[in-house]
């Protein structure tokens, strides 16, 4: 299988929440780039092509903030979801680089 990514993913365990359609999803992360992230959940729950907001959850006394970034459901499987992430801004990409450097 080729690899579609623009950016390279690191791995990185953390703890997030998916929203889609008004509803939450805890899931964890497997790995993380500037374009996207794996995240295992309950993929039933998802929909390829569909946009959803991703949630990183602030550990205490860590620099992640709870920022939301948009991404779009581009693989879906037992094990969970792949994101792409789409239409960040400069205070979602900051928030972005810092969760990466945490790995």
């Amino acid at each position: 299988m080729i690899e579609k990514r623009w950016s390279s993913r690191q791995p990185l365990r953390l703890e997030v929440d998916v929203e889609c359609d008004g509803n939450s999803f805890n899931g964890q992360t497997i790995d993380v780039g500037l374009g996207g992230a794996f995240v295992e959940t309950e993929s039933s729950r998802f929909q390829q092509d569909k946009d959803v907001t991703l949630h990183f959850q602030p550990e205490q006394d860590s620099r992640i903030e709870s920022v939301g970034l948009n991404a779009r459901v581009v693989r879906v499987c037992d094990e969970g979801i792949g994101l792409m992430f789409q239409n960040f801004d400069a205070n979602a990409y900051r928030s972005l680089k810092t969760v990466m450097s945490c790995a």
